[in-house]
């Protein structure tokens, strides 16, 4: 097992209803419902020498002078260097905009409020995972999630592409595209064998509603990560694969 530590916390960082919602620019008002709740979650890992965090959100994404922030103010008050801080989002498309630069950029002070708080909660979320390093094993996987998703991005039989936002006729002529259906997972187990945190990866945008829906809700990425926590417990984290055009099956 040698001297690995880990870590792991998370932190429900829902916004307030009435807040911009990132994800369509066709929206025109804010949230109205919060469905299920958002998270931000880290695992940190320590082998003796240094120490490195992973921090997923469950939102669209963040700019990258907002996670040069957050990595420096980590540092300064963790000792965790800023280069060893990853952070992410699920890509969910239907949480609050954070970004100032987007078309849906949060003009709304609900946003900014939240947008500014968030920085602060990332860098107490991770000294709180600090705070819970213990003895640990890491382990990995994978399986296939087959008949989940599907490339929208499609060739007409003259060769021009066509892009889909609903699933095609299987009989329309269109080659879809490839896409990845491994899902993998890094597990950390407590020296007494119990699931103390996992991280899941999958390759899928977090669109299985539509852009009318006003409903604030972590998408399929936070049921997936509900189901590991509940059923085998720890803290469970979510990492978007190469996405692109891959899209869910209608349910």
């Amino acid at each position: 097992m040698g001297n690995l530590k880990v870590g792991a916390a998370k932190i429900d960082i829902t916004p307030p209803l009435g807040c911009n919602m990132a994800g369509y620019a066709g929206r025109d008002s804010g949230s109205e419902t919060i469905a299920d709740a958002l998270y931000a979650k880290a695992i940190v890992f320590d082998d003796g020498d240094t120490q490195a965090a992973i921090i997923t959100n469950d939102l669209i994404g963040v700019e990258a002078i907002f996670v040069d922030h957050v990595r420096q103010t980590i540092e300064e008050t963790t000792g965790i260097p800023a280069g060893n801080v990853m952070v992410s989002c699920s890509h969910t498309h239907f949480g609050p905009e954070v970004r100032a630069s987007r078309s849906t950029s949060p003009d709304n002070p609900k946003n900014r409020i939240y947008a500014n708080m968030l920085a602060q909660q990332l860098t107490t979320l991770t000294q709180l995972a600090q705070q819970r390093l213990q003895p640990a094993r890491v382990g990995a996987g994978q399986g296939i999630a087959d008949q989940v998703s599907y490339n929208r991005h499609t060739i007409r039989p003259d060769g021009s592409a066509q892009t889909n936002f609903r699933l095609p006729d299987p009989d329309s002529g269109l080659t879809f595209g490839p896409y990845d259906s491994t899902v993998r997972a890094l597990r950390v187990d407590s020296v007494t064998g119990e699931l103390a945190a996992s991280l899941i990866h999958f390759a899928c945008h977090p669109v299985t509603t539509t852009d009318r829906m006003y409903t604030i809700s972590a998408d399929y990425p936070g049921y997936a990560m509900e189901v590991v926590e509940t059923g085998e417990g720890g803290t469970c984290l979510f990492g978007l694969g190469c996405a692109g055009n891959i899209v869910p099956y209608p349910a």
